[in-house]
């Protein structure tokens, strides 16, 4: 297959082309520095153009001869009308050229925070309500998907990440460890005191782990379908915090505190890319890793 994607040089983005290449596919994408994850360059079959996805020219170019479009950049902005024409409105030029450059799938990469108000055991059904504007522009893009699906005859599927984290999927490539590991390592070594909160933590996925979803999906014939990026296991801060003590040796203790909006954990149900795929991630091997890797940085 033919794929466009958007955020190749990313982190998630880097894990998706690596996927791709491997399953044959060719793959074109679209980058502000090319040259900047130099794993890139090596992979067969994959090209790239120099640009931003701000240049609808360009847009309307790469999206030419191709089967599928997977967007995973990003773009921000403060105010409500920045977000929806950094991020919306790029986003449906995006794919309405792919439909009608003659592509047959998309991939939408949105966000749990879409959802926005936390309600005991999130489902992708729920209705939206989102507490910002990042959530707002991606929720209004989620609706567009389903549009183009009815109109263009487009298969149009969503992904919606939490927190992603990792190493790196190619040398050169955004490394997501979370910049809370390194101080704590840090603190672990001087046998400094720890103080969490209980349940303060999120179901992680490890960002090879969503790569895997936009490949199922693209290999499917899921159509109109909203799918949650995120691990099965909810990990939080005790964890970690344990985790760096145990590979430190260290003499740190811990003093845990209740939190006082959560006594159990905030937890979406991922059943559905087990019913679909197959998949039950867990995040927590990737975590071991990073606190090693951490670790031998810092001694």
């Amino acid at each position: 297959m033919r794929v466009f994607l958007t955020g190749g040089t990313g982190y998630t983005g880097s894990f998706i082309v690596k996927l791709l290449v491997e399953a044959g596919h060719e793959v074109r994408i679209l980058a502000r520095e090319p040259r900047r994850v130099t794993g890139l360059l090596s992979l067969p079959k994959v090209e790239i153009v120099e640009g931003v996805i701000e240049d609808r020219e360009i847009v309307a170019e790469c999206v030419k001869g191709r089967d599928a479009v997977i967007h995973t950049a990003l773009n921000e902005g403060k105010t409500a009308v920045e977000m929806l024409r950094n991020d919306s409105e790029t986003s449906l030029f995006l794919f309405e050229s792919a439909a009608q450059a003659g592509c047959t799938r998309a991939i939408f990469t949105s966000t749990t925070m879409a959802l926005g108000d936390y309600r005991p055991d999130m489902t992708e059904e729920m209705k939206t309500r989102p507490f910002n504007f990042y959530g707002a522009a991606k929720a209004s893009v989620e609706n567009f998907m389903f549009a183009f699906s009815k109109v263009y005859g487009m298969k149009c599927n969503v992904i919606r990440p939490g927190s992603i984290v990792g190493r790196p999927a190619l040398q050169g490539g955004k490394d997501r460890t979370p910049g809370n590991i390194e101080k704590w390592v840090k603190m672990a070594l001087k046998n400094e005191v720890f103080t969490v909160v209980r349940n303060d933590g999120t179901q992680s996925i490890f960002g090879g782990d969503l790569a895997r979803i936009y490949l199922a999906i693209l290999d499917s014939h899921a159509d109109r379908q909203i799918y949650f990026g995120l691990g099965a296991r909810f990990i939080d801060s005790l964890q970690i915090v344990e985790e760096i003590i145990k590979q430190t040796g260290s003499k740190s203790t811990v003093s845990v505190e209740r939190n006082p909006h959560e006594d159990s954990p905030k937890m979406f149900d991922v059943t559905k890319i087990k019913r679909d795929f197959g998949f039950v991630f867990d995040a927590w091997p990737e975590y071991v890793g990073m606190i090693s890797d951490t670790v031998a940085r810092c001694k």
